[in-house]
């Protein structure tokens, strides 16, 4: 409704690219959505475990593009956390089955 309005009164400009980009991240975003309810409603983990696992995953991936995309560097303090959040994977993992 905002973005009526705001199309409205002129203030909005919509480009092509906005809606590609828009398109673009909405496709991955609904599947995340969707497949995360299916794991939800799945018995294979608690839902502790499906929380866990897809919010360290988020971090892991959001990471790894970080690194390709836009050639980041990690310190320390960074590949430390990424481990530990591999390793609460597998000891979450371990615990729900």
């Amino acid at each position: 409704m905002v973005l009526v309005a705001q199309k409205i009164k002129g203030v909005l400009v919509l480009e092509f690219k906005n809606i590609i980009a828009g398109i673009v991240l909405g496709i991955p975003n609904y599947f995340s959505i969707y497949f995360l309810v299916k794991a939800l409603r799945s018995d294979l983990f608690d839902s502790s475990g499906i929380f866990t696992i897809n919010n360290v995953g988020i971090v892991i991936i959001s990471t790894l593009l970080g690194i390709v995309f836009f050639k980041e560097q990690l310190s320390i303090k960074n590949w430390i956390g990424i481990t530990l959040a591999v390793i609460s994977i597998a000891l979450v993992s371990l615990a729900t089955l």
